[in-house]
């Protein structure tokens, strides 16, 4: 309902009612409409020497599975022509997306022979994704960032993740979906 009312023609003005955290009373405070587009990952090198890739995975959706195949692919490619050997990924606050990208995404990382995955359908049938070529950013040092907005694909990935040794996932409890749907 609140989104709602908030949402509008671009360029209009809508009056908010907030209450900060810690405060008593609310105050007003008025915003412009616009549209905002949130890219589903960036790319910064971070650190004294620019040596460390922060990888901000923001969702697994783009206009197709094949762009976001895409970004990834560019992203790694940099990663990969810089010389980095320390990779941020970022899942903090992603709700998922596609599926395929997560798995995509995983292969790119671990070696060969992984489950990244397991499916069940309703009688039974168990598919697995399992790694196939070793991947792009393989031996890489690795730490990935997850919180409680970490949901679906982006807990596929950092589940099929943490059965290495040398990947650290860092963060609170994830939302806990884990799952795909079609």
């Amino acid at each position: 309902d609140a989104v709602a009312k908030i949402r509008g023609e671009a360029g209009t003005s809508v009056k908010l009612n907030i209450l900060h955290k810690g405060d008593r009373n609310p105050v007003d405070i008025t915003i412009t409409r616009s549209e905002i587009t949130v890219p589903s990952m960036t790319l910064d090198f971070i650190g004294d020497k620019k040596d460390i890739a922060h990888l901000k995975v923001s969702r697994f959706t783009e206009a197709t599975l094949l762009n976001w195949q895409n970004k990834w692919h560019n992203s790694v490619l940099e990663i990969n022509a810089r010389n980095i050997d320390k990779v941020i990924i970022d899942l903090r606050s992603n709700p998922g997306g596609f599926f395929d990208a997560a798995v995509f995404a995983a292969d790119d990382i671990l070696d060969e022979g992984y489950i990244i995955s397991k499916q069940q359908d309703a009688k039974g049938n168990v598919v697995e994704f399992k790694s196939k070529k070793g991947g792009e950013l393989l031996g890489k040092k690795i730490v990935v960032l997850i919180d409680n907005g970490s949901a679906s694909a982006s807990e596929i990935l950092s589940g099929a993740l943490q059965q290495t040794d040398n990947i650290k996932i860092i963060g609170s409890k994830t939302f806990g979906k884990g799952t795909a749907q079609k």
